[in-house]
């Protein structure tokens, strides 16, 4: 549902109008009245009815052991995740509740019925989890779920759903973390939305076959990327020894360190485990997993990539007539990938429509995606395919001929549109005599106002702090906000903004661009320092640095304006780090 609509639904409703139970798991059966579409228990956080605000939310996946009818089996799904270390008060939890407390968000486990089995198509179970997250938690919290912040994790089977639903859905969350997932891979087209989607995988070293599943989504979607042989990520594995993290870089491919790293590239990282089996809590109990996560946010994420909508998307895909799968085709691996019009059509005025979901308004590149046949394909496909494209400036046609050019993207063309317009691809086939594939559609950003990053990151909270934006979108007439004050711009270019920060309230701040009626924000991006209100953290160890953290707790040591110096200072469960600290006022 788009988001606009979300809004508008909650603003029929009463929002408080009974105290929701916090601190405390709760259960939403499927025999509810209304009926979600898919059972699931709960966690709200303390303050939750105290205020009207929105809260992320954190949907956790259970593994096979978690199935049940969703009724009287929903306390399965305490079995993991983070359900489980928030009811279980003990000493090894600690650490994530202190986090927790500090970090609020709604907690949701949904159980994935017996009956569907597992996340791979054609289980409706990916369907039935997309209604429950952009329909029933609506429904049921009106107006207090943060759709830019839905952050996805799972555990061994609901691993492998965490995988699977992000290939559909990873337009619409913010972070994804599977562990041990149990699916393997495949190299559909679909694999290009990771691209620029934060995944954090997590998989123990001598836990086979589940390693060897982690392995292949990374190896395939880097080869979706780059349109090249699939680079194995294990290859470089420095040793069983200890922990160590992978991230993808370009001219060397997956680069091992020791340690939790967060992920920084554009593709999946993982971390491996060096022992421990087929388990879920050395990904969870590490406050360093969460911090990552809760900083996921899905307004600071423009789709460099694209936006691929598959043709088994259920959410995005609507057809009228006898549109079948077909027989693996060439350069397609498995057959629920292609759809295909069953044979001679003559008449019957079949279609297929794609609808993907705009992030943010501006130009995309239009392209389209059909299968060749495994022969002859002249006499199996048709040559003049009407392609309908639906923007809010109106329908463009365009005619493809499918007897060539399959298993590429076909570009269509260039249209603007709106985010959360409208946005329709439909292939029509009345009156023509051969059959028609309807694989995929692509939409890549051409101008789509976005901020990727900027530099420096912080100054003082007087103000005057020249600031470079980097991004796509820019140009004559653009505008910058810091919360909501105004910047002064002294300089733009297609790709760079140059402007001077205005006064602002110590802390952090998000900033805005707008142009053309379009606007981008990206949250949390500036930090204004005030007067001995700051410390600046150079490094961290053994957290990953270097970064910033502010002087409030939970570093309850770190006082402000600290002469630069390296310290031992305690963090979260009682956990030593080792600092090197700057004071505010040598910020300049």
């Amino acid at each position: 549902m788009p988001h606009h609509l979300r809004r508008s639904l909650a603003a029929c409703c009463l929002i408080g109008s009974a105290a929701a139970a916090e601190n405390t798991v709760e259960y939403v059966r499927l025999d509810a009245v209304p009926a979600p579409a898919m059972g699931y228990g709960y966690w709200l956080p303390a303050g939750f009815s105290a205020t009207t605000a929105t809260y992320p939310v954190m949907v956790h996946l259970g593994g096979t052991g978690e199935r049940g009818d969703g009724k009287t089996q929903l306390g399965l799904v305490l079995n993991n995740g983070p359900l489980n270390l928030l009811k279980n008060p003990n000493a090894q939890n600690q650490a994530f509740r202190e986090f927790f407390a500090k970090h609020p968000f709604i907690v949701v486990q949904p159980q994935l019925l017996s009956a569907d089995g597992g996340w791979a198509y054609p289980s409706p179970a990916s369907g039935k989890l997309h209604t429950l997250i952009n329909q029933d938690l609506d429904a049921k919290f009106p107006g207090r779920i943060d759709h830019q912040r839905v952050w996805l994790s799972g555990f061994s089977l609901g691993g492998g759903g965490v995988w699977l639903y992000s290939q559909l859905y990873a337009s619409e969350i913010a972070a994804s973390m599977p562990i041990e997932g149990a699916a393997s891979s495949g190299s559909s087209q679909s694999l290009e939305r990771f691209i620029g989607l934060p995944v954090w995988a997590f998989q123990n070293f001598n836990d086979q076959p589940y390693r060897d599943f982690t392995g292949s989504w990374l190896k395939n979607i880097v080869a979706r990327w780059q349109g090249a042989a699939p680079t194995d990520p294990y290859a470089n594995f420095p040793s069983t020894a200890g922990d160590h993290s992978a991230g993808y870089r370009m001219a060397s491919g997956y680069v091992w360190s020791d340690g939790l790293v967060a992920p920084g590239a554009d593709v999946p990282a993982m971390t491996m485990f060096a022992g421990g089996g087929h388990n879920w809590t050395q990904a969870m109990l590490p406050t360093a997993s969460w911090q990552w996560l809760v900083t996921q946010n899905l307004a600071n994420r423009p789709f460099r990539a694209g936006l691929v909508v598959d043709n088994f998307d259920p959410a995005r895909t609507s057809k009228t007539g006898n549109w079948q799968l077909e027989a693996p085709p060439l350069n397609s691996p498995a057959s629920q990938l292609a759809f295909l019009d069953n044979g001679h059509l003559g008449s019957s005025g079949a279609q297929f429509t794609f609808s993907p979901v705009i992030p943010a308004s501006g130009t995309y590149q239009v392209q389209l995606r059909w299968t060749t046949p495994a022969t002859n394909p002249a006499a199996t496909r048709n040559s003049a395919v009407p392609v309908d494209i639906t923007s809010p400036t109106g329908t463009a046609t365009v005619t493809v001929n499918q007897q060539q050019n399959g298993a590429t993207w076909v570009t269509l063309g260039q249209y603007r549109f709106a985010a959360g317009g409208a946005c329709a691809i439909t292939l029509r086939t009345a009156g023509l005599t051969s059959a028609v594939s309807a694989d995929a559609v692509r939409l890549l950003p051409v101008d789509v106002l976005a901020v990727d990053g900027l530099s420096p990151i912080d100054g003082p909270a007087a103000g005057g702090t020249v600031v470079t934006l980097i991004g796509s979108g820019f140009g004559a007439g653009t505008a910058v906000s810091f919360g909501s004050a105004p910047a002064t711009v002294t300089a733009v270019t297609a790709t760079t903004i140059t402007c001077a920060a205005p006064a602002l309230p110590a802390g952090r701040c998000p900033i805005t661009v707008t142009r053309d009626g379009a606007a981008y924000t990206r949250f949390g991006a500036y930090t204004a320092i005030g007067t001995g209100a700051h410390s600046r953290l150079i490094q961290m160890s053994p957290l990953p640095g270097p970064r910033w953290w502010e002087a409030d707790p939970p570093f309850t040591a770190m006082a402000p304006n600290l002469a630069t110096q390296t310290q031992s200072i305690t963090g979260w469960s009682n956990q030593t780090a080792v600092i090197t600290v700057a004071p505010a006022s040598a910020i300049q």
